[in-house]
């Protein structure tokens, strides 16, 4: 310990002591400053210069300097500021693995400050189920949260990141006006079995709704389609997107929602989903037609809770819709 900076030096090799002394030397002791710490943090697979330019925008109250010699990174500041280095680090070097897209080994890390949303296990939790089941496959994203700066902090390639933010533009969010009609979500899944061609796993909180239809001998389900619909209460919604599956496959939602005694929620509900005709051998011709399902029907439900719309064979396949209206703030 060296009482005219009041500083602390731990370095692996005498070359990073001398340079961490060297950055030291520049700083101005006052007799107020708070104990500074120096510390040496080596990276396995990160750029320092790459990765010193990020930290140094996400921490603050310390200074980080690259030292490209052994590839490390030298951070000067408070115990918590190091301690905050070390567990973005953690989360941002790491390798790449084969099993990435060949577009993901260009890493970029960048940090999301949050304005209204808190960067808490909640946060983290939502952003790797959305991941998981994005129609872009995103999942291979490496996120942290810095929880102390209200921030979180992301490692992929440009387009995956770009991704993220959009993303987390819909999830951070001011809360609703208390006199303005309530705002929910509604979220409907599609679930599909047998010859299908849907690859996706069913999201893990719907493993007690799969268990439950597992009973009745409904198995082997993946995720065909989701949508998530913001909507306010006593108004009407719609929606049309389409997936991809061994065909292709247009949805259409309709409903209003509507508040029901003892916090329930009154939904009513109108859903389609018809697939194009499509050719299946080319000599001799032969092709497959068209299939569709459709429903319309009235539910009272809670917030969180799943419900299963409806259940029947389409064509080769078995087709599941559940729901669940979520509170969006």
């Amino acid at each position: 310990m060296f009482q005219r900076t009041q500083a602390k030096i731990i370095a692996g090799t005498s070359v990073l002591a001398c340079i961490a002394s060297q950055v030291l030397a520049q700083q101005t002791p006052t007799e107020s400053q708070p104990e500074q710490r120096v510390e040496v943090l080596p990276l396995k697979h990160g750029v320092a210069e790459d990765v010193g330019a990020t930290l140094q925008r996400v921490l603050h109250g310390a200074r980080v300097t690259p030292e490209h010699r052994t590839n490390s990174l030298i951070v000067m500041g408070s115990p918590d500021s190091i301690e905050d280095a070390k567990q973005l680090l953690a989360e941002i070097d790491v390798e790449v693995t084969r099993q990435n897209p060949p577009q993901s080994r260009e890493k970029l890390v960048r940090a999301f400050p949050l304005q209204h949303a808190e960067a808490d296990n909640r946060m983290l939790a939502t952003l790797s189920q959305l991941l998981r089941t994005s129609d872009r496959d995103i999942s291979s994203l490496q996120l942290a949260l810095d929880a102390r700066q209200n921030q979180v902090i992301a490692s992929g390639n440009t387009a995956y990141l770009e991704a993220l933010a959009t993303l987390l533009d819909l999830m951070d969010q001011p809360a609703s006006d208390p006199a303005a009609p309530s705002e929910l979500s509604v979220r409907l899944l599609w679930l599909v079995g047998g010859d299908s061609g849907a690859t996706r796993d069913v999201p893990d909180d719907l493993k007690p709704v799969t268990d439950e239809l597992a009973r009745y001998g409904v198995t082997g389900l993946k995720l065909g389609a989701q949508s998530i619909l913001r909507v306010a209460t006593e108004e009407e919604f719609g929606s049309h997107f389409v997936s991809n599956l061994d065909a292709t496959w247009e949805h259409q939602i309709n409903g209003r929602l509507r508040s029901a005694p003892d916090d329930a929620l009154r939904l009513d509900i109108q859903v389609e989903a018809k697939s194009e005709g499509r050719q299946v051998s080319s000599d001799p011709p032969q092709y497959v037609p068209g299939v569709s399902t459709q429903f319309e029907t009235t539910i009272t439900t809670t917030a969180g809770h799943f419900v299963v719309l409806s259940m029947n064979p389409v064509g080769d396949m078995d087709s599941v819709f559940v729901l669940q209206v979520n509170k969006s703030n």
